[in-house]
């Protein structure tokens, strides 16, 4: 999306092999009973991957998970978004839902 590509993770497991793959920070900051996080993966101030994991299978939680997502994807490409132009945060929620639901 825009350059940044968003990986979904259902199992905290998971999630927590590709933080070490990646070696982003310890994944003891993300509790394993939360619902849902988001985690940019940036090198050299630059994004290069988010990473996104919802662990209750909820659809709301995805949503809600999408739009960190989102922001971070927009914010790194430039892209302007805000109360005069906020389709574009829409458009971009509506098709992260339609792809990892």
């Amino acid at each position: 999306m825009y350059g940044t590509p968003v990986f979904l993770f259902r199992e905290v497991e998971k999630l927590h092999q590709a933080m070490e793959y990646l070696q982003i920070g310890s994944s003891r900051h993300y509790p394993e009973a939360g619902m849902g996080v988001v985690i940019p993966y940036e090198r050299d101030g630059r994004s290069k991957l988010i990473l996104m994991g919802v662990f209750n299978k909820e659809p709301a939680t995805l949503a809600h998970e999408c739009v960190h997502a989102a922001y971070f994807v927009l914010d790194h490409a430039g892209i302007k978004h805000d109360v005069d132009n906020h389709e574009v945060l829409a458009y971009m929620v509506s098709d992260m839902m339609e792809r990892f639901r």
